[in-house]
């Protein structure tokens, strides 16, 4: 189950194609959502959202680039990424797979009380 903060909808972005659920997380450049994604042959696929300014174009797009080329377990792959106005602002969007409550600071307690430490 995701841990979402319930803000009122008229909060939430308005991106064509996605129907935001409630917020995940956020960060000093970005917020991630918890949205529906619409796909092209109309089914739709729950997905997490990032969205934040859009600061440099050549930025975005090498992040974008480095989302696709990595596959690897421990990176999160980008199904879908671009770009919309709000309120006269360049703002990007990625959607990536959700993968629920697993957040680095859970791995890293998690991790940590696992751990047996030999004292030297």
């Amino acid at each position: 189950m995701d841990t979402l903060v319930n803000e009122p909808l008229d909060q939430y972005p308005v991106i064509n194609g996605f129907e935001i659920k409630g917020i995940l997380g956020e960060g000093a450049y970005a917020h991630v959502y918890l949205a529906n994604e619409q796909l092209k042959n109309g089914e739709w696929r729950t997905c997490a959202l990032k969205v934040g300014m859009l600061e440099s174009e050549e930025r975005f797009n090498q992040e974008v680039q480095n989302m696709q080329l990595v596959n690897h377990p421990n990176v999160v792959s980008c199904w879908n990424a671009g770009q919309y106005q709000e309120q006269g602002v360049n703002k990007y969007w990625i959607s990536m797979p959700n993968i629920g409550e697993m957040t680095l600071e859970h791995l890293i307690i998690g991790n940590t009380k696992r751990r047996s430490f030999i004292e030297i």
